[in-house]
């Protein structure tokens, strides 16, 4: 049985569990350790795990595990912890993280830490239409390095669980989606709720939020800078000149521990 050292952090409710390379070296199958401890009665409980790595490139480099076992290219909440952790460990504000979609950069200002997200950009040039069941959805294909598919519509959350999931694996789209609900507030206000491909219901997403941002500002006429209310709290998204999301927020350390994994 290996014993896993872990950190766990949140970004607005949307936590992952960080774990050094060399404390899984040995390990065979990262998808099934990330299914173990993200599982929230019998493991730590965490929307996915991320092992972090030396790297040449950057300052640090990230994999994400979702708490399906699955990939994710890029997790903007993530992002902000561990430039938040790398901050403090290398004495610096300005930190590169390497990802999936590429080297990202983030900026550490007393408790608020800003990351640009690289450029968001539309999947499909105009607003998509899929049929789910007895249902007909409308909204916008935006890739922030990883798939959303934006809805401009209020949901409960027994909807989003009913209608989170048969979206996300939806046959339009190839290597499934995020899905993200959005209720416009005023012109610098919205409100999102997030079905998370490989992980279901979250509290905050980050890439989910900036693509959030761009299709209200591309679509809906509203400001090139929005606060984005998630279940889980809030994160400010803004658009610059070059088309590339930077977000502000605040990120915590829950606990550390040390997980018991038994390979089968």
């Amino acid at each position: 049985m290996a014993k896993i050292p872990f950190l766990k952090m949140h970004g607005q409710g949307n936590d992952y569990l960080f774990i050094e390379h060399e404390s899984v070296e040995e390990i065979q199958n990262i998808t099934d350790l990330s299914i173990a401890m993200s599982e929230r009665h019998f493991g730590v409980g965490s929307d996915g795990i991320v092992i972090l790595s030396k790297t040449a490139e950057a300052d640090i480099k990230m994999d994400i595990y979702n708490a399906d076992g699955t990939l994710a290219e890029m997790c903007g909440t993530a992002l902000r912890c561990v430039v938040a952790l790398y901050s403090e460990r290398l004495n610096k504000n300005e930190i590169s993280v390497l990802t999936g979609s590429g080297i990202k950069t983030g900026l550490v200002e007393n408790e608020l830490i800003t990351v640009n997200m690289g450029p968001v950009e539309l999947l499909e040039p105009h607003e998509t239409f899929i049929a789910v069941d007895n249902r007909l959805f409308a909204g916008y294909y935006v890739s922030v390095g990883n798939p959303h598919f934006v809805i401009f519509e209020h949901i409960g959350n027994e909807e989003l669980r009913q209608w989170g999931p048969k979206i996300e694996n939806h046959s339009f789209f190839e290597d499934k989606t995020n899905v993200e609900f959005v209720e416009i507030v005023s012109k610098s206000k919205i409100n999102v709720k997030v079905w998370e491909r490989g992980s279901g219901i979250t509290l905050a997403c980050g890439t989910g939020a900036s693509a959030c941002v761009f299709a209200s500002h591309k679509f809906r006429d509203l400001a090139d800078k929005i606060t984005v209310d998630l279940p889980g709290g809030s994160i400010n998204v803004s658009l610059d000149k070059n088309g590339h999301a930077i977000i502000a927020g605040s990120v915590d350390i829950v606990f550390e521990g040390k997980f018991d994994f038994r390979e089968v």
